[in-house]
């Protein structure tokens, strides 16, 4: 009698165990879709391996494409907007110099076949937005504010890809970049105090220096991974505990 009602204890485990399990599938494979989701947005685009070039080198050419476009479209709103002839001053400067780095830098960018960046990233973007949005002597303060910032992640690049870049014509352009953004930054404070702008301010819409993006990533990658394996873990043993 036991025997039988074991038999149709477990004839009833198993009629009920497809809806569970199917159940716990759908679940899992929501979570494994969420997840790869939000690891696709949070990852950085990883360049794609080039001949004679390493990464460092790809980061260099892009991120100093990137800073030249931003400081272009930086100085034609400045030229238009500024109400201090200093400030236009810098802006007629900042439109040649970086210019002719970008000039400079495309044609190797596309001889050692590296993709560049169409715009400047999102955090450039926004910059400019905010000085399309001020205006009067305010305008100057934030201009030159932002654009000591600017010059600032310029120069962490060039120092980087003097440090660790393996290309020989990358690591010139770098090296024919420095002193003309050490020059900026120099002209950026001397200005500084005529508009308001008080040398070593931090203008609090910086957001995100590319630098630490990767490192953010991989911490979501890690958490991510970890959440996928322990419930990964977790449906299987609900599974064999229906199989006893």
């Amino acid at each position: 009698m036991k025997r039988s009602l074991g038999g149709i204890g477990y004839v009833l485990r198993e009629q009920r165990r497809p809806g569970r399990d199917g159940a716990m599938r759908r679940r899992l494979t929501a979570l494994i879709v969420t997840i790869g989701a939000l690891l696709a947005v949070a990852a950085p685009a990883h360049a794609a391996p080039v001949a004679g070039v390493n990464a460092q080198d790809q980061s260099y050419l892009r991120g100093a494409h990137q800073a030249n476009l931003a400081a272009i479209a930086a100085a034609r709103i400045a030229i238009r907007k500024a109400t201090e002839q200093d400030t236009r001053d810098l802006a007629n400067r900042w439109l040649t110099d970086h210019t002719k780095l970008d000039n400079d830098l495309r044609p190797v960018a596309k001889k050692l076949g590296v993709d560049l960046p169409a715009r400047p990233d999102t955090t450039q973007q926004a910059t400019l937005n905010r000085y399309e949005q001020t205006s009067g002597s305010s305008f100057d303060g934030l201009w030159v504010t932002t654009q000591r910032q600017g010059q600032a992640s310029y120069r962490r690049l060039i120092e980087a890809e003097v440090t660790s870049g393996q290309n020989a014509e990358v690591k010139a352009l770098a090296r024919q970049a420095s002193p003309v953004v050490a020059a900026h930054a120099a002209s950026l404070d001397d200005s500084a105090p005529a508009v308001g702008a008080a040398p070593g301010q931090v203008d609090s819409g910086r957001g995100i220096s590319p630098g630490n993006r990767p490192t953010i990533a991989a911490t979501l990658a890690a958490i991510g991974l970890a959440f996928l394996v322990g419930s990964a873990w977790l449906w299987r043993r609900r599974s064999a505990g229906h199989l006893e």
